[in-house]
C-alpha cells in the first residue's frame, strides 16, 4: 500500500503524515528512522507486508507535483534519508518498496515523458540515491517508474532495471511497477 503520506486503501483510518520533504528540512537521521519504524508498524498492524515507500526521486524541478514526497535536490542527502525511512519500515518486519526508479522528477505527463540523459548525470544524480538503501538497509523492493528514460519505459528498460539497478548498484530484491504502468502486451522479461 501506500506509502510515504500514510496508508491508503487499508480498513479503518491511517495515519496521515506531513510531507517528507517536510521531515528531510529537520536534519535529523534519528526522526527519520523513527518514522520509516513508525510508518512500518502502522502498516504491519493493518496486515500490509509491502509499504510502497519511501520515495528517493530527485525533486529538481519546484513545479514537479510530488516534490512534498521525496527529500530534496541533494542526490547524497536524499540517499541518507531514503536510506534512514528504509531501515525504519525494513526493522518494523515491512517490506520496504522504495520508489520510483528513475529519473522521476515531475507529475505532469510522466507516465508519457522520457527523462533524457548521458551515464553519468543518470549516475551521478538519479541512481545515487537509491544506491545506500539497496547496500546499507538491504532494500528488499522498488517500484519502477512511470516514465521513459532515454525514450524506454522504466518499467520494461533492460538496461534500466537489469544493467543500472542490478549489476552496477546490486540490487537484489524483487522489481514492481507503478500503479497502472504496463503498457506493453509483452514487456520485456527481466531475469534475477
Amino acid at each position: 500500500q501506500d506509502g510515504p503520506a500514510g496508508v491508503r486503501f487499508a480498513k479503518g483510518t491511517g495515519i496521515s503524515w506531513q510531507g517528507s520533504i517536510n521531515n528531510a528540512m529537520t536534519f535529523d537521521k534519528d526522526l527519520m528512522y523513527e518514522v520509516g519504524k513508525a510508518q512500518g508498524e502502522e502498516n504491519k498492524e493493518k496486515g500490509i507486508n509491502v509499504a510502497l515507500a519511501p520515495c528517493a526521486n530527485m525533486m529538481r524541478n519546484p513545479k514537479g507535483g510530488r516534490a512534498w514526497e521525496a527529500y530534496g535536490d541533494d542526490p547524497y542527502y536524499v540517499g541518507v534519508w531514503a536510506y534512514q525511512v528504509t531501515k525504519g519500515i525494513q526493522d518494523a518486519g515491512v517490506i520496504a518498496g522504495l520508489k520510483h526508479f528513475v529519473a522521476n522528477d515531475q507529475e505532469t505527463y510522466r507516465k508519457s515523458s522520457s527523462s533524457n540523459m548521458d551515464m553519468q548525470t543518470l549516475m551521478d544524480i538519479y541512481a545515487e540515491p537509491f544506491y545506500r538503501p539497496i547496500h546499507e538497509a538491504e532494500l528488499a523492493s522498488i517500484m519502477a517508474a512511470y516514465n521513459a528514460v532515454n525514450d524506454t519505459y522504466c518499467y520494461e528498460n533492460k538496461f534500466i532495471l537489469k544493467e543500472v539497478l542490478r549489476d552496477i548498484l546490486g540490487f537484489k530484491g524483487f522489481v514492481m511497477t507503478d500503479w497502472w504502468a504496463l503498457t506493453n502486451d509483452d514487456p520485456i522479461s527481466i531475469k534475477s
